[in-house]
């Protein structure tokens, strides 16, 4: 029960990360679209560009995440959509240009299978275990809607906050 326990507690933490790291940019996308842009002109089209590019390159790569699970384990596949993920987070703090940006995050969407990769070893866990899972995953929901909440709140808060970099380093630095 202490390894689900603490299963449980790896992936709220990854959740909320994760989801802070998805909403952070919320308050200040628009300006940072504009400026890599160097023009307001169709900000809002840009700047949607910029909020659907990781949930599109999540549902492409899925099925991939998936196949490489079942061939290599849960395990060595979450450890390597972690690290493609943060890398791809920390390179977007250092973006100054807009392709690079909407690259990086598609990018990110691309390597990110955490969300699938974390639930499915969760399940298989309590499955082995045949224990009740319905607390687990209550848990991990709560992380998802913590997030949503705190993320725009830290991204808002950090943003321009520092003299290095671009005003969303800090937010993108933190969040990776």
């Amino acid at each position: 029960v202490m390894l689900l326990r603490q299963q449980v507690a790896v992936a709220f933490m990854a959740n909320l990360a994760e989801g802070v790291a998805t909403c952070q940019i919320f308050p200040f996308a628009a300006r940072m679209v504009a400026t890599m842009r160097g023009t307001p002109e169709a900000v809002a089209f840009f700047t949607g560009l910029v909020y659907s590019g990781n949930g599109i390159g999540v549902l492409i790569s899925t099925p991939m995440w998936t196949r490489l699970s079942v061939k290599y384990g849960c395990r060595s596949c979450l450890i390597a959509s972690l690290t493609l993920t943060s890398t791809s987070i920390f390179l977007c703090s250092v973006a100054s240009s807009f392709p690079v940006l909407l690259g990086l995050v598609l990018l990110r969407g691309l390597s990110n299978g955490n969300g699938l990769l974390l639930r499915t070893g969760m399940r298989r866990s309590f499955l082995r275990r045949g224990v009740d899972d319905t607390q687990g995953f209550a848990w991990v929901s709560a992380a998802s809607g913590t997030s949503s909440l705190a993320g725009p709140a830290i991204g808002g808060i950090l943003y321009g906050s520092t003299d290095f970099g671009h005003p969303w380093t800090l937010p993108y630095i933190c969040s990776g």
